[in-house]
């Protein structure tokens, strides 16, 4: 500070910085010039909710996931909606089931720079056969490999679903180590359906017997038609 006579005084202040674990942040790429809407069309298999999805940190240096925790769900769910993983353990991202005296789980491995790493477990009741997905990463994860998983992670419904075109929502959250997780973050897939034809079923076993100038009988009485729609 300097008075009117040109006479300064100077004071130094000491200030602390208390670092906050910012959460961590998710969004998709949709500046991409080869983005478009994610959809996942019914009979042609399943297919990954958002391959362009990004994972990142504001710290730095970044705030480890290692022993954190990856939860989805699949929004306005149909009969039949679930999340899937490809089970070729070949590719760089698959799931291999295990079923063992503590139940059923799937363990998820990641290929990163040719090393095979195990990232994470699912408990047994939100896991690859439900709209619910819960996975306890292991001390190998990392913001990048959990990033690669997630743009694997795809939407299937063997059964076909309603016979109507419909959008659900993936809801996602990462936790990090210390168990703070993302801003929400609601992805949305379009879910495009195909017409089903009918179903004709039977249970009769033998030939059905007419006598000539006999009343007229049924042909197939066990006869049921159903539509898949």
């Amino acid at each position: 500070s300097t008075d009117a006579g040109g006479l300064s005084v100077e004071k130094a202040f000491t200030i602390s910085i208390n670092d906050v674990n910012d959460p961590f942040i998710i969004s998709t790429d949709k500046s991409s010039p080869n983005w478009v809407a994610p959809s996942w069309t019914e009979d042609e298999g399943a297919a990954a909710f958002d391959p362009n999805i990004q994972l990142f940190d504001e710290d730095a240096p970044s705030t480890p996931v290692s022993k954190g925790r990856v939860w989805m769900m699949i929004g306005n769910a149909a009969s039949g909606d679930h999340l899937d993983l490809s089970t070729d353990t070949t590719g760089d991202v698959y799931r291999v089931r295990v079923v063992d005296a503590t139940g059923t789980r799937d363990d998820i491995f990641v290929r990163d720079s040719g090393n095979l790493i195990k990232l994470g477990t699912t408990d047994g009741v939100s896991n690859f056969r439900t709209n619910v997905l819960d996975v306890a990463l292991t001390d190998d994860a990392t913001i990048s490999l959990v990033q690669k998983f997630l743009r694997e992670v795809r939407f299937n419904n063997l059964t076909g679903g309603p016979a109507y075109d419909r959008t659900v929502t993936i809801a996602l959250k990462v936790y990090d180590t210390y168990g703070v997780r993302n801003d929400p973050y609601f992805g949305k897939l379009n879910v495009i359906a195909k017409p089903d034809a009918p179903v004709i079923t039977s249970t009769l076993t033998t030939p059905v017997v007419y006598t000539e100038n006999s009343a007229a009988i049924s042909v197939d009485g066990t006869l049921w038609l159903s539509d898949p729609d």
